[in-house]
């Protein structure tokens, strides 16, 4: 076989093909801005999940259900890392300002600590 063999390492293709998404693609993905305003979150947590759900991204958003407590998880390796930034980074793109600056002010250390904590 010639050149790496992509399948030993899926977290990093995932990691690379969540960096490509791009501004226009996100928000085509998810074309409603979370606002409180508009109380629109079932709207927006539908094409989030689907987001995430589509790049096999949801566990950076949701506790595994089969856990007992959140103490029990394996901390992210930092491929696992790179890859919840960029959902961290999906989340903040599909805010309202006002929840925008919300979420800065908190500065959450993870996504699923936003979607858990702040959302």
């Amino acid at each position: 076989m010639t050149g790496p063999d992509v399948t030993t390492n899926p977290t990093t293709l995932l990691s690379d093909k969540l960096s490509l998404i791009t501004h226009h693609h996100l928000l085509t993905r998810v074309p409603v801005k979370l606002d409180l305003d508009n109380w629109n979150y079932g709207l927006w947590e539908f094409f989030f999940e689907q987001l995430c759900s589509n790049y096999d991204a949801k566990k950076y958003i949701h506790s595994p259900t089969n856990e007992v407590s959140s103490s029990n998880l394996a901390p992210l390796t930092p491929k696992e890392l790179k890859v919840d930034k960029i959902v961290l980074s999906w989340i903040f793109t599909t805010l309202s300002d006002a929840l925008q600056a919300r979420l800065v002010v908190a500065r959450p250390k993870s996504a699923k600590e936003s979607m858990d904590t702040y959302l």
